[in-house]
């Protein structure tokens, strides 16, 4: 039998994309329930409100000042093991050169300390110069979606 951690591990990534499309936490469980995808329905909701609470949050920490730090109230707790305690994903917008659509690419920036909000739209503007397929990107905006911070991990600001 899977631990605490490994279910809540598993169910992550389903209550991500199911917060969209599913209505509540009970409808994900059900979804999941009899298939190799199962977690306890007291992890389903945890994870589930918990993800709803930050989602709520988003937009107000792409509001917040580049030497702002995300307050820790509204920062995500993660069961992924990650090489690094913070994980910052940012999803870089631009219009394809090729193809004259816009287009949109995600990248997961890892930390040792809490970043500011400054330093993550930095990092990824780096990221997305280096990377083969951004630079093909033209009038790049960048957007915080999803802040975490790995459970049982310790808390440290620079």
């Amino acid at each position: 039998m899977p631990t605490r951690k490994e279910y809540t591990s598993r169910i992550e990534g389903w209550v991500a994309g199911g917060v969209g499309v599913g209505t509540s936490a009970d409808d994900l469980y059900q979804t999941l329930r009899g298939t190799e995808f199962y977690a306890p329905r007291s992890i389903v909701r945890q994870v589930w409100n918990e993800t709803v609470r930050h989602i709520s949050y988003v937009s107000l920490i792409n509001q917040l000042g580049e030497d702002e730090g995300v307050p820790r109230s509204w920062v995500k707790s993660t069961s992924w093991q990650y090489e690094q305690p913070f994980a910052a994903t940012v999803k870089i917008t631009g219009l394809d050169l090729a193809t004259q659509q816009q287009e949109s690419h995600f990248v997961t920036l890892l930390y040792g300390n809490m970043p500011t909000t400054g330093q993550i739209y930095s990092d990824a503007s780096d990221l997305a110069q280096a990377e083969e397929t951004y630079p093909l990107l033209e009038q790049q905006d960048f957007a915080i979606q999803s802040i975490a911070h790995v459970f049982g991990e310790r808390w440290s600001t620079p």
